[in-house]
């Protein structure tokens, strides 16, 4: 087999220029699976990838026949039961004749036969394929029987004759409906509905799509108030969020049943697209938009956008209702909308991400031209170019763009590059174990706090308690220190406000990265100096320094924000790194630390220099520039 493996490499390589271990099991197991060589062809004709050409034929014509193939031996007892198969299957043509008296009552029968109109016919028909049915079924109860006996009368046969049943194809029954104009508020249409829905139409729970944490907890207030001012008049109604940042036990309480004399209605974000399946969903209510997180390759900054969705996904949500019986589907949008103003499916991921990690795994699999690379779903060719110059100033890739020893031991850690970088600095700083759990917080997306709406007060000053010196890195490792002394309590985390399935995963991460890490793991005692460079060691990319008009980037001088859930969100220092730039309703930095600017110039003097890090606020104009009071007017 190795032998033909390497026959099939060279082949490919000779024919298409491709040499890949991957490539070639898989033409041997297409071709093994192919009945005929023109059969073989064709399969590789219907892929769409390999132009099929004299070569090709024949280099599939010759691999076809040097596919090894068993003869098959049928066996004894395979062979009995196909043969008394075979005679059930004739006896059911034939209608036995008992007690016949002689051949002139059998020629009489056979005119009378004759003499029947098509309605017999049928009818005969009919009966005979109750009689059928009737053998089938005492089939299926000899096999049973058989079965029961015990393996010896038993075989695979018999059993698929004893559970086969006819195939019904379920048709899915749902109604679809669309508005007459297009909604001004969606989220109030969403409530207004659900009321409607509630008042009109027959029992059975309702599920509404919306796009994110806040719109979901307003809509939820909304409902209970109406509910509330209604009073007696309706019976109870269960309103029931979920999204992804909802603590576990919150979340579980959509798929408990709805109790007798009254409405479930789960208010969700796209999560329950395909992610989950609730029991008893009758209607769906779609308003026809979604958050999509897009990426800007050139200011680094990620954006969350509330879009409208696709086709694709309108038909997804639609998909909800009707499971369990004849359901509803409200879109609150025009026909004419989801026809021409809808695109026909979701863009891919990798066409809207950061590919600091793709290009980093490809680089690491040996694939240098990245800008040819055939890409199932190509992304921008600037986001390509930009992710190799962020890894050349990560010198993880040389500059004739082959990865360095330290890409290699990048691409082993499964995070995103800069991460792995800060990770392996913390080494050269003496500090692994705390950037270790830095690392592992940072790789749960801010969910790790959990603020509800009916107790801000008391989660806001729960997490006060955790600030300390240093900046958001620092609380974050103050959170896992504390939960770690506590015996990784889930007590612990419900006082504190902290979301215990986030921590888990944190831990679950940082058991990870330790065990596949190549560095000694040691401690920086309590010295925050060396853990806030490791820092900057793997985030100079994102340094931000404040001036007169506010913070903004070093590089590309664009401007950005504090936010406001951060510990540094009042005092304002003169440099931050941040872990990452994201768009909502303003240009927000997630997870700053402080820093000196001195740092930038020891963990990447190739990337800034002296004069980028001056402090121009100090200086004074020089003389004779600019213009006097008096001339200004």
């Amino acid at each position: 087999m190795a032998n033909l493996e390497q026959w099939v490499s060279d082949s490919l390589h000779d024919i298409l220029a491709l040499s890949d271990r991957y490539v070639a099991q898989f033409m041997i197991g297409s071709a093994r699976k192919s009945l005929s060589a023109q059969d073989f062809v064709a399969h590789l004709k219907s892929m769409g990838t390999i132009d099929i050409n004299q070569r090709v034929i024949a280099f599939a014509q010759e691999l076809y026949e040097k596919i090894p193939r068993k003869q098959v031996v049928e066996k004894p007892a395979r062979a009995i039961e196909r043969r008394v198969m075979e005679i059930e299957r004739k006896n059911r043509n034939y209608t036995l004749l008992s007690d016949s008296e002689s051949d002139g009552e059998a020629v009489r029968e056979k005119e009378k036969k004759k003499s029947k109109d098509r309605g017999d016919k049928r009818k005969h028909l009919r009966k005979r394929e109750e009689s059928q049915s009737s053998s089938e079924e005492e089939t299926r109860k000899s096999c049973y029987s058989s079965f029961l006996k015990g393996p010896s009368s038993f075989s695979v046969v018999s059993w698929a004759m004893a559970t086969r049943s006819p195939v019904r194809r379920m048709k899915r029954r749902r109604h679809l409906s669309y508005t007459k104009a297009p909604e001004a508020d969606y989220l109030e249409a969403c409530v207004v509905s659900v009321l409607q829905i509630y008042v009109t139409q027959p029992p059975g729970d309702c599920l509404v799509f919306l796009t994110g944490q806040e719109e979901i907890e307003t809509c939820c207030e909304l409902l209970q108030e109406r509910c509330r001012r209604l009073g007696s008049k309706i019976s109870e109604l269960l309103v029931l969020p979920i999204y992804a940042n909802l603590p576990s036990d919150m979340q579980a309480k959509i798929f408990s049943p709805t109790p007798p004399g009254s409405r479930k209605v789960v208010v969700a974000t796209n999560i329950a697209e395909t992610s989950l399946t609730i029991d008893g969903i009758i209607y769906v209510i779609d308003p026809g938009f979604c958050k999509q997180k897009s990426y800007n390759a050139r200011t680094g900054m990620e954006s969350l956008i509330v879009t409208p969705c696709s086709r694709a996904s309108a038909n997804q949500r639609a998909g909800r209702a009707g499971r369990v019986a004849a359901g509803k589907c409200f879109r609150l949008y025009t026909a004419w909308a989801f026809k021409h103003e809808m695109e026909e499916s979701t863009v891919p991921e990798i066409q809207r991400t950061d590919l600091g990690n793709v290009v980093l795994l490809l680089k690491s699999l040996g694939i240098n031209d990245l800008i040819h690379f055939d890409f199932m779903d190509p992304p921008p060719h600037e986001t390509l170019v930009l992710a190799l110059e962020q890894l050349y100033a990560l010198d993880a890739l040389n500059h004739l763009g082959e990865l360095t020893k330290l890409g290699r031991r990048m691409a082993e850690l499964p995070v995103d590059p800069m991460l792995s970088k800060m990770i392996l600095a913390s080494e050269q700083y003496k500090c692994s174990e705390e950037v270790l759990t830095i690392a592992a917080m940072l790789s749960v997306n801010n969910s790790i706090f959990y603020r509800p709406k009916d107790k801000v007060v008391h989660a806001d000053n729960a997490r006060q308690n955790f600030v300390v010196p240093g900046g958001d890195h620092m609380v974050l490792l103050n959170v896992y220190t504390q939960w770690l002394e506590s015996g990784y309590s889930t007590q612990w985390c419900y006082e504190n406000f902290i979301q215990f399935r986030s921590m888990k995963r944190a831990r679950d991460v940082r058991e990870g990265l330790m065990d596949r890490i190549e560095v000694e793991v040691c401690s920086s005692g309590g010295d925050i100096v060396p853990i806030r460079k490791a820092v900057t060691a793997g985030y100079f990319y994102h340094t931000a320094r404040l001036s007169k008009g506010g913070y903004k980037t070093v590089k590309h001088q664009q401007t950005v924000y504090v936010h406001p859930n951060s510990s540094l969100f009042e005092e304002q220092p003169r440099w931050l790194i941040y872990h990452e730039l994201v768009f909502t309703t303003k240009e927000f930095m997630r997870q700053v630390i402080e820093i000196d600017s001195s740092w930038l110039l020891e963990v990447a003097p190739h990337y800034y220099k002296n004069k980028e890090l001056e402090d121009s606020s100090s200086k004074k104009m020089p003389r004779k520039q600019g213009k006097a009071k008096e001339e200004l007017g």
